[in-house]
């Protein structure tokens, strides 16, 4: 109580010009502190939203990261459920059998099957094949008997105009298949 009637006497003594300049103070002292706190407020709401925008970047990223897991794991097991329907595949007399069908016999040079190690658990056996002096018919016609087969894939084709004939072409198809790391041939 004492302390009360202090600051009430001294009060009292004041003049009013003095008052008015204490509650200036006191009034612009207060309107600083409350903009302080809200200075303070904003920019923390701001930051929470700057990471709460970052948390949901990650999450959309983790998420495709996710959905490329499971394409893959599908992937991976169409794979798997396709090599083993036909553990004894040979690429080489596939090709062989489509050439016969289609009658390219004398335009096409067969090479040797290279093997690869792959990172995962599959080889690529993979073939290169010349074709001389085709027309676009027959090499449409060869690419489409590959594309019916899902276990053969396309790796590279060159077209280049025939030395040999006006109206034909020649081709280097580069063809491969996967076969199970523990399969040798």
């Amino acid at each position: 109580m004492i302390i009360f009637s202090r600051l009430q006497d001294t009060f009292n003594t004041l003049d009013e010009k003095k008052i008015r300049n204490y509650m200036v103070v006191f009034f612009i002292g207060f309107l600083v502190f409350v903009g302080a706190g809200w200075f303070y407020a904003r920019s923390s709401i701001s930051a929470l939203k700057k990471k709460l925008n970052n948390l949901n970047e990650m999450r959309e990223t983790v998420k495709e990261i996710l959905d490329k897991s499971k394409q893959v794991e599908l992937q991976r097991a169409n794979v798997n459920s396709m090599l083993a329907e036909n553990p004894t595949f040979k690429i080489g007399g596939y090709f062989t059998s489509i050439v016969e069908k289609l009658k390219l016999n004398d335009k096409s040079a067969i090479e040797t099957p290279v093997i690869t190690e792959l990172d995962n658990e599959y080889t690529e056996s993979s073939l290169q094949v010349k074709l001389v002096n085709l027309n676009m018919k027959q090499l449409t016609e060869l690419l489409k008997e590959i594309k019916q087969t899902p276990r053969i894939y396309t790796k590279n084709l060159e077209i280049t105009r025939s030395q040999k004939a006006p109206d034909a072409i020649d081709a280097t198809l580069t063809i491969a298949t996967l076969r199970p790391k523990l399969e040798t041939e």
